[in-house]
């Protein structure tokens, strides 16, 4: 299921403290860190929280920057128009189908970096909820991957959360649902109502009790929100599938 909340395009002052402002939310479920369990500085690598009503573990990670650095697209640019394949091409087709090439060869360069570099962000999770069962919290409980795109833009969401899918599919077992979700990016679909999403995607193990599970959490997210005057629960939607979801363009806020 995928959720969205709406409110007038007046926003918010921006969250800052991201993780803090999550730990605050947990606490307000009645639920805690998994530091308190296994201590500060515990000897492997841990999940962030604990969720027993849920039955869950969550890790939270903060997608703080931007993933495209100033000089990749130049250096994939000069990959690409070195290539073998770029000089074959060049022979064969006029400037604006070699242009078209160029295009989509970057687009689809841009893409496969974004993917490697989110992917080592979903491969840590997983392995920090994989060894938190290993040694003893929470081994029968779900392990839940939330993200909070804080300042990724150079992709919209709904291909940032494509991505981030691909990603999940790939050997990360121990992660059984990625959530997706913002606070400070406001997305819009043409009409006057700003929106902040709650997208999930599963892995092999769920069922309809856990992703009834999750979606509560995602309820549970919304009236926090609600409740630090962020956005207003009688413009909650929900979704069945992406495809029935309205087209998400980010909102500049600068």
């Amino acid at each position: 299921m995928k959720q969205i909340m709406e409110s007038e395009h007046v926003f918010p002052p921006r969250t800052t403290e991201m993780e803090t402002f999550f730990d605050t939310f947990i606490e307000m479920i009645g639920e805690k860190r998994i530091d308190s369990i296994v201590g500060m500085s515990p000897s492997f690598p841990n999940a962030d929280y604990i969720i027993d009503k849920y039955e869950m573990l969550v890790e939270l990670k903060i997608l703080e920057s931007d993933f495209i650095k100033e000089d990749d697209i130049p250096n994939l640019t000069n990959r690409i128009l070195s290539s073998q394949k770029s000089a074959d091409k060049a022979k064969k087709c006029n400037l604006l189908e070699f242009q078209s090439y160029f295009k989509e060869e970057l687009d689809n360069s841009l893409v496969s970096l974004i993917r490697r570099r989110l992917g080592r962000i979903v491969e840590k999770a997983n392995k920090q909820i994989k060894f938190t069962k290993k040694n003893g919290v929470g081994v029968i409980y779900k392990g839940v991957l939330v993200i909070i795109n804080d300042k990724f833009t150079k992709v919209d969401h709904e291909n940032t959360f494509r991505i981030l899918c691909s990603v999940l599919s790939q050997h990360n077992s121990s992660v059984d649902c990625l959530v997706y979700t913002t606070v400070n990016l406001w997305v819009d679909d043409g009409t006057d109502i700003a929106k902040l999403p709650w997208l999930t995607a599963y892995g092999d193990n769920t069922d309809d009790v856990f992703s009834g599970r999750v979606n509560s959490l995602g309820r549970d997210f919304f009236f926090y929100l609600e409740k630090k005057g962020i956005i207003e629960l009688k413009h909650h939607e929900e979704f069945e599938s992406l495809d029935k979801f309205p087209k998400m363009r980010h909102i500049p806020l600068d």
